[in-house]
């Protein structure tokens, strides 16, 4: 898979392997033990890998060491690091993965043979460990700048990875025709004072690929996110991409390079995964129900990181991408924050904080931004002023097209016109759909307030199904672009997952042994920030017989909720709306990001039986006009009763500690 590489044939001593490095505590004679650990005759392990990319990562992002001046040796974190001992690790790794993938493509050849004799794709038919070869094509990642010597030798087999990666995607054979991809590029590097890279070439790779079965996409679509994921993190990773596909002729580089930005090398990469993502029927209908928030028996959390992904969130050349392919993306980030969606022990990482925050806070300006442009004026949910976009005039930057390669962009535009219209439902199947998924998913509330937040989502679900807004539909068949549907979906779900990680870090980030309310918190500066982000929802319109009733009935205690009131109004007459236009995914959406939003009202007053009263009003003033002051008295006698309660709940948690 790419040039021949130096054999290292000293033997190494054979060390114990016991402890998971960390970077402050390293075993002696590490990277010894662990070329030893890999030309065992066991073969290479997960649990070796994790330590592998547990030690290569700090050395990785560290400034290149000068080993002419360290006389082939350095201290690494206490340690002795040999050069030649480095070089054998790489070696090693490089060598493993470029076996792992050949074996790959022999299997997924083989799967496409089987799938031509009518055979059936089975966890059986793919004896790759998916686990093993994400982790190695990290390592070798992480490691492929550490040695100045090797950088050039190293981009280019990754990048010949890639490119097989690539053409397999775009060419999309059949199996009775293949797709020979050629690579030409050189070992010989110039850095001229400017800082610029010259490459020239003469290293040929070249493969043909099958077209892939249903079962492999989840596999490629792995190794394909790593690749982003490295290159969003490396950006002297990327210049080195740039600088070696550049050499190639123009008809076989892998990137567009005529633009004056390496972002080019990300979005390709992320474009050619949104494309096997929608690959054919199976792989579009995988891709419809991750709208609808489930996922197939195949689905792996993907490998893109938090920290890479959230600064293409906003990137302005992101946001001139055609929107199927944002909503993609959109999604990839939900799920990245999500990982542990379907563990209902599950608990988010209060390291992870900062990066929670910064998409709930990307998540209410796409919001924004999107219904601003998307809603016509005097539209019930319009924006009374919208400063929306404000933030992008006066900036110049390339198109999103202008970014990628032709054969790309003609891709995307095919797929995307095989997604399909909307499927739209009843109104009982929606609520049928609705009441599954809040039974589903009730395991993120706090127990002491469980039952009133469920009975709050039923009162909601009840009024909004039954609101008179079929007049003000979101979604007209024919007159709307059902592209905007998708994408305001996706982000509802982004929106949802990262405020729910946020609630529960701010429940959880104390150490009282409990959870947390407002009152109790130590800090506030994390809360007020959510409270500045949702703010801007005092923007839009309250039109909605279920907003107005709500709002009304909020009034007469002007102290409760006096900032996340208007969100949750707000999504109220979006739910409202959504039903109206029988757009099932956009209804869960909805009841998503509104249970999130019971949560963070839950954490504020530490219930919510005043929006219990509220709504249980609703359902009464229809009969009996039940009086806005009658209401104040049970939601102060109810609340004095509840706070009693939580006083002997943190006794008796101390005591029994």
């Amino acid at each position: 898979m790419g040039s021949k590489r130096k054999r290292f044939k000293k033997k190494l001593p054979n060390p114990a392997v016991e402890e998971t490095p960390t970077p402050n505590r390293l075993p002696p004679l590490t990277f010894q033990a662990l070329i030893s650990a890999i030309e065992a005759p066991q073969g290479l392990k997960v649990p070796i890998l994790k330590r592998i990319y547990a030690l290569v990562v700090p050395l990785s992002l560290q400034e290149p060491i000068d080993w002419s001046n360290a006389e082939g040796s350095c201290n690494y974190f206490g340690n002795e690091l040999k050069l030649e001992h480095l070089q054998c690790l790489i070696h090693c790794l490089f060598k493993k993965l470029d076996k792992r993938l050949k074996f790959l493509f022999s299997a997924l050849s083989n799967a496409s043979a089987n799938r031509a004799h009518k055979h059936t794709d089975s966890d059986k038919d793919m004896p790759v460990d998916v686990d093993e070869l994400t982790l190695l094509l990290r390592c070798c990642v992480s490691l492929s700048m550490v040695d100045p010597s090797l950088v050039m030798e190293n981009t280019q087999f990754l990048l010949s990875v890639l490119g097989k990666l690539i053409a397999l995607v775009i060419s999309g054979c059949s199996e009775k025709e293949s797709v020979s991809f050629r690579k030409s590029i050189s070992c010989e590097c110039t850095y001229t004072d400017a800082g610029e890279t010259y490459v020239s070439e003469d290293f040929v790779a070249s493969l043909c690929f099958l077209q892939p079965s249903n079962l492999w996409h989840p596999v490629l679509c792995a190794l394909l996110e790593i690749f982003a994921d490295e290159l969003l993190m490396r950006r002297l990773l990327r210049k080195y991409f740039v600088a070696v596909d550049s050499a190639s002729c123009t008809n076989e580089r892998l990137f567009n390079n005529f633009v004056k930005s390496d972002i080019g090398s990300v979005l390709e990469v992320i474009s050619v995964h949104f494309i096997l993502s929608v690959y054919d029927e199976p792989a579009s209908e995988n891709f419809l129900k991750r709208l609808y928030l489930q996922y197939s028996k195949h689905f792996r959390a993907p490998e893109l990181s938090l920290t890479a992904a959230l600064p293409l969130l906003l990137n302005p050349i992101m946001l001139s991408a055609p929107k199927m392919l944002q909503t993609h993306f959109i999604l990839l980030v939900s799920e990245a924050i999500d990982i542990d969606t379907s563990l209902k022990n599950a608990r988010p990482d209060l390291r992870n904080m900062d990066c929670y925050l910064t998409a709930f806070e990307r998540s209410v300006v796409l919001y924004t931004s999107h219904m601003s442009s998307s809603l016509m004026d005097h539209h019930p949910l319009g924006v009374s002023c919208s400063h929306a976009n404000s933030w992008m005039l006066g900036s110049h930057h390339p198109s999103f097209e202008s970014c990628i390669q032709q054969g790309t962009r003609e891709k995307i535009c095919n797929r995307v016109t095989h997604l399909g219209s909307l499927r739209q439902l009843t109104k009982s199947g929606m609520m049928a759909a609705s009441t599954a998924y809040i039974n589903e998913n009730q395991h993120i509330f706090n127990e002491s307030c469980k039952d009133d937040i469920l009975s709050v989502l039923h009162s909601i679900i009840h009024g909004a199904s039954s609101s008179d807004a079929n007049h003000n539909v979101f979604y007209r068949k024919g007159d709307t672009n059902p592209e905007d549907i998708y994408l305001l979906a996706s982000i509802l779900k982004l929106m949802s997952s990262s405020l729910l990680k946020v609630i529960w870090c701010l429940r959880n980030g104390g150490n009282s042994g409990y959870p947390q309310t407002l009152k109790d918190a130590s800090s506030l500066k994390e809360y007020d920030f959510v409270v500045g982000i949702i703010g801007c929802f005092i923007q839009f319109n309250l039109s909605l017989p279920n907003q107005k009733f709500l709002s009304d009935m909020m009034k007469t205690c002007p102290m409760i909720h006096k900032t996340s009131k208007w969100i949750l109004l707000h999504f109220l007459g979006l739910l409202s709306l959504s039903f109206a236009s029988g757009i099932d995914f956009l209804v869960k959406g909805c009841i998503s990001i509104i249970m999130a939003i019971l949560n963070l009202c839950a954490f504020e007053e530490g219930d919510i039986v005043a929006l219990r009263s509220f709504l249980g009003a609703g359902s009464q003033s229809v009969s009996s006009e039940l009086p806005a002051d009658k209401v104040t008295q049970a939601v102060k006698k109810q609340k004095s009763i509840r706070k009693v309660a939580s006083k002997f709940q943190k006794t008796q948690n101390v005591y029994l500690r």
